[in-house]
């Protein structure tokens, strides 16, 4: 560890240009991880449920596999029968969905108004209600399926149809598209809600902005590599449950934000005991030295405890269930990239700030002000 101290203190620039070039790469090269992540929880289920028994014999009966890849449009009335203009509404709809005009996703179209034998099947009884069945070329839950359904239910919504008239969208495709969204905005909040935190949490403790980067640098450089190296591993065949996201954001920014509030400071405690008598801290061989002490006492700390946890979450990769089985795995790769962040980026940021760590206040008066909080909190 000492080599590793020594690195991130004295070279500190060519620590920073790699990790940028490490988050420059590799998002250039891998894919989207909304792309290569797995949506359809189904997919997490033994083979023996029976779910998935039920399933395997429906695809034995469709070899294209189109009777989970549809939409299904639902045109009905709350009272009363549809009458001529709703079913010039559902010609028109299916013109629509047949004609250039519409998502090039789009399959074949299924209505009893072309073929009057699926009238007892598409039709309801009190002939309230019909459905118009569109199959779906693209893989379920894929950014191309949920875009098509996007448009479908666009156009849906703004066609004009005739008053008291109803038409939803629904369907596997529609469902899954509408599970995707909730897992994207869920993410969302998810980052918005973390990041805020801890930002409160950094202020409250050494009342600098410039020290407040250090960590939110480390997590940001960490959450960007996991996140994408995550993304070619899904590529090259690992599978990895869509939720990686949203437990990432949690673990990545509690555990980042831990290893650089101990990192920073025991730094400014040492910088103050290597001051007694010594000058001050403006000497920069001296914020080197006590930079490369720091890091070679805590590395071992860091990396020891980023290793439990990795393990930790390895161990759920001998999980039946597929989803803890998928999401160990990646978990324990974006802890290890967060634990080398810790003890190179993070280091490397402090020893490029230098004086002005703790600016605008002088960092021993920053140091007693976050230690005083930290014991008043505890």
């Amino acid at each position: 560890m000492n080599r590793v101290a020594r690195l991130s203190a004295r070279w500190w620039w060519a620590v920073l240009g790699t990790w940028v070039l490490l988050v420059l790469g590799l998002h250039v090269a891998a894919p989207p991880f909304s792309k290569v992540a797995i949506y359809d929880f189904s997919q997490f289920l033994s083979h023996s449920s029976h779910s998935v028994r039920g399933g395997t014999l429906l695809a034995s009966g469709w070899k294209d596999g189109s009777f989970d890849r549809s939409l299904a449009v639902v045109v009905s009335r709350d009272r009363g029968r549809l009458g001529p203009e709703d079913e010039a509404y559902a010609r028109n709809l299916v013109a629509w969905l047949q004609s250039p005009a519409a998502p090039r996703h789009i399959g074949e179209v299924t209505t009893h108004l072309n073929d009057p034998r699926l009238t007892d099947t598409l039709l309801s009884r009190d002939g309230a209600a019909m459905i118009l069945r569109a199959s779906v070329t693209a893989q379920p839950s894929s950014p191309e399926a949920n875009k098509t359904e996007q448009a479908v239910l666009k156009h849906v919504r703004t066609a004009a149809h005739p008053p008291g008239l109803r038409a939803d969208v629904t369907g596997p495709v529609a469902v899954l598209a509408d599970q995707t969204k909730a897992i994207d905005d869920s993410v969302a909040r998810t980052h918005l809600l973390a990041l805020g935190l801890i930002v409160v949490i950094l202020i409250w403790v050494y009342r600098s902005p410039v020290a407040m980067l250090v960590p939110l640098a480390t997590i940001g450089a960490a959450y960007a590599v996991s996140l994408t190296f995550v993304s070619l591993l899904a590529r090259a065949g690992m599978q990895v449950s869509a939720m990686y996201q949203t437990f990432s954001v949690v673990v990545i920014f509690g555990i980042g934000t831990d290893y650089c509030l101990l990192l920073v400071s025991r730094y400014a405690e040492e910088l103050r005991a290597s001051t007694d008598g010594e000058g001050t801290d403006d000497e920069p061989e001296l914020r080197v030295r006590t930079l490369t002490g720091t890091v070679a006492v805590l590395a071992t700390v860091l990396a020891s405890s980023a290793a439990t946890v990795a393990v930790g979450f390895s161990a759920q990769g001998l999980a039946r269930f597929g989803l803890y089985r998928t999401l160990g795995p990646a978990m324990a790769i974006a802890v290890v990239i967060t634990g080398l962040a810790a003890v190179t980026l993070a280091p490397s940021l402090m020893r490029g700030f230098g004086r002005n760590l703790f600016w605008p206040r002088h960092w021993a008066r920053a140091d007693l002000q976050a230690r005083t909080e930290l014991r008043e909190a505890a």
